[in-house]
């Protein structure tokens, strides 16, 4: 199992920072913004899914002030279904008249594609679509609509950590709980700032009612937000809605759960990577691909007359704002917590669109 990093600029090895903007590079870069999308999205998942853990155990709350610190952690288990995505490709790729396509996965050989399957960040082995531009009489002709078409590789993975959370917690009058998560994240540099916090307030709300006015027992409301962000590179807020009942069983042990609705959303940005004419990325067929990379010199566009380069000032190149969205919205949470005087360890496991292991401990200082 290996660890989900806080920065998605980590997980590519390809990826560095220029001019306060993040750069992908290798066949990362040749992803269309719709390909990426789909392409980072359960990786997005594991991200959302981490922010919006571990926000309540109990549902019972003090009517007093009272202050504590919570260390969570978390894993999450990778379905079959997220390790892959249906890639869109160029309009031309389904025309024989105008490129004769074909990529062979598993054996079988598929011609004149307009879409393929290839793996998302979590995925494995990508298959390159070999595509021969024609001219009107059948023969090979160059045309400026690139060559083959080319998707990276995922990183084999079936589970990952989660982002681990020290959270603040506090009881008020009144049986208000409140969670404020710290994490601690340096800056990138001067330029590039990293910011990340959270509030998550629960409300015990069974007092109100006659039938279920019981010491033992806990209904509680609970809200959430989160803002993640990265200067000029991601910007991303979490927000978690749900209601959570426990049972003190005895003095040592107590059970909860729960369902919350929640969702994680924002925009994440970057620019391709420097590429050369004569390397094979700067032949790809995507048009929105290819008029956004640029040489050592400046932007990689094409004479569409004869198929020469035409380069541009590249510091005026064009950043992608790729949308984050997360397959998970709906959690269902069942778990235990153990209560030692001022410690209490608890675990639980949350069925959502990637399974969810996670626990940890709290310690109330009064």
């Amino acid at each position: 199992m290996k660890k989900l990093l806080l920065f998605l600029v980590c997980c590519y090895a390809t990826s560095a920072v220029y001019a306060q903007k993040l750069e992908l590079g290798g066949t990362v870069s040749l992803l269309t913004k719709e390909n990426f999308e789909a392409y980072s999205k359960p990786l997005f998942t594991s991200m959302g899914q981490s922010f919006n853990s571990n926000l309540w155990t109990t549902a019972v709350h003090e009517d007093r002030f009272k202050i504590g610190l919570d260390f969570s952690f978390m894993a999450m288990l990778i379905p079959e279904s997220q390790k892959n995505y249906t890639a869109a490709l160029p309009s031309h790729f389904s025309n024989p008249q105008i490129a004769r396509t074909a990529y062979n996965k598993n054996g079988v050989e598929t011609v004149q594609p307009s879409t393929v399957e290839q793996p998302t960040f979590y995925g494995s082995t990508p298959t390159t679509v070999y595509s021969i531009p024609q001219d009107q009489n059948g023969n090979y002709t160059y045309q400026s609509i690139g060559g083959n078409a080319e998707f990276p590789s995922g990183n084999g993975l079936n589970a990952v950590l989660g982002i681990p959370a020290v959270q603040i917690m506090m009881d008020l009058p009144s049986r208000t709980h409140v969670r404020l998560r710290v994490v601690p994240v340096p800056s990138i540099d001067d330029d590039m700032n990293v910011f990340y916090g959270m509030i998550s307030v629960g409300h015990q709300f069974n007092q109100y009612i006659d039938p279920l006015k019981d010491s033992t027992l806990g209904i509680s409301l609970n809200a959430a937000y989160s803002l993640f962000s990265i200067t000029n590179v991601i910007d991303a807020n979490a927000l978690a809605i749900g209601i959570n009942a426990s049972k003190k069983l005895n003095e040592y042990f107590t059970v909860f759960g729960g369902i919350q609705y929640e969702d994680f959303s924002g925009t994440f940005t970057y620019v391709r990577k420097d590429v050369t004419p004569n390397e094979a990325s700067s032949n790809t067929p995507y048009d929105e691909v290819r008029e956004n990379l640029y040489t050592n010199n400046g932007f990689l566009n094409i004479n569409p007359n004869n198929g020469t380069y035409m380069v541009n000032n590249k510091d005026n190149r064009k950043p992608v704002v790729a949308d984050i969205s997360t397959f998970s919205n709906v959690r269902i949470v069942a778990g235990g917590e153990v209560h030692l005087k001022a410690l209490q360890l608890h675990a639980q496991v949350a069925y959502l669109s990637q399974f969810m292991f996670s626990g940890g401990f709290s310690v109330w200082f009064n």
